[in-house]
């Protein structure tokens, strides 16, 4: 670890501090302890330095990388996770990353091909289906790759590329690996700096490894208002042999009151159509996922 790195370490070491917790204003003592110990963790395996401070009057916790700074305020309607999602969210704007547009040939889609029959027919020209399915078009699309957890004493790192998880290892101590990767400028240079410094381990799955959420009250509908950003493009399917239990990404969720899963699964149902460019098929999509009654 790096002198700067330790000296942030030790301004940060506030959140364990349980006579600092106890002296401040904050009513709920035991969540900011929790909360304390669940950031010092947080803290330790992103793969940039943050400094954060008290700010006791506005019960918030102030974040700082660099001259970047950001506040959020601490609830304790609002999970130790789903904070840190929140943190995470802005923070993560500064971890290593990539964006690279390439340029590929793709196959036409179903509804170019129909689109080319059609323009045929109206032309009055042949239309050979053959062709039309062996035909392409150039197609752009952004290749991302970025780590977002390091693990110092095995040299390992979680690295995303295109929504994809693995687990790999740098083959050079990972305090130099991250250290030359900060100095790279361009991005199709750290992506071959990546590649060639590092080796796979393996693939994260998210059915193997479900978070379970089964909150009470206000932390379970905050935890949908918060996490459905992230989850908007994953279906909420209920799983029906388990009532009141519904998987949703990494997470499964599990109810245990009929009005508060009735709750959040309006604010969801509600989202989803907002977002959707074609409502009737959102709302089939929610009725075949169990999540809206068929009319």
């Amino acid at each position: 670890m790096s002198d700067s790195t330790q000296k942030k370490s030790k301004l940060n070491d506030w959140l364990t501090d349980i006579e600092f917790i106890q002296n401040s204003s904050f009513s709920d003592k035991y969540y900011f302890e929790a909360l304390g110990k669940y950031l010092t963790h947080y803290l330790k395996i992103i793969p940039v330095p943050v400094v954060t401070i008290w700010m006791d009057n506005e019960k918030r916790i102030k974040f700082s990388i660099g001259d970047n700074v950001k506040e959020f305020k601490i609830d304790s309607d609002i999970s130790y996770l789903d904070y840190i999602v929140l943190v995470d969210r802005w923070l993560s704007d500064f971890f290593p990353q990539y964006n690279i547009t390439l340029e590929i040939n793709r196959k036409l889609t179903e509804d170019e091909i129909i689109e080319l029959r059609e323009e045929a027919i109206k032309n009055n020209k042949k239309f050979d289906l053959n062709d039309a399915l062996n035909q392409t078009k150039p197609h752009q699309f952004i290749e991302k790759g970025i780590i977002t957890r390091i693990y110092m004493t095995n040299d390992e790192f979680t690295f995303v590329e295109n929504d994809k998880t693995f687990i790999k290892m740098s083959t050079i101590p990972l305090s130099i690996f991250l250290k030359k990767l900060r100095n790279i400028e361009n991005d199709e240079d750290k992506k071959n700096f990546i590649l060639q410094n590092s080796v796979e381990l393996r693939t994260f799955t998210e059915d193997n490894n479900p978070t379970i959420i089964s909150y009470s009250g206000k932390k379970m509908i905050n935890f949908f208002l918060i996490n459905y950003i992230d989850l908007k493009d994953k279906p909420l399917k209920s799983i029906k042999e388990n009532k009141g239990t519904y998987r949703w990404g990494r997470f499964l969720i599990k109810f245990d009151n009929y009005t508060l899963e009735k709750e959040c699964l309006e604010i969801y149902n509600k989202k989803r159509i907002a977002d959707s460019l074609n409502k009737e098929e959102a709302i089939k999509e929610l009725m075949d996922n169990g999540l809206m009654d068929k009319k």
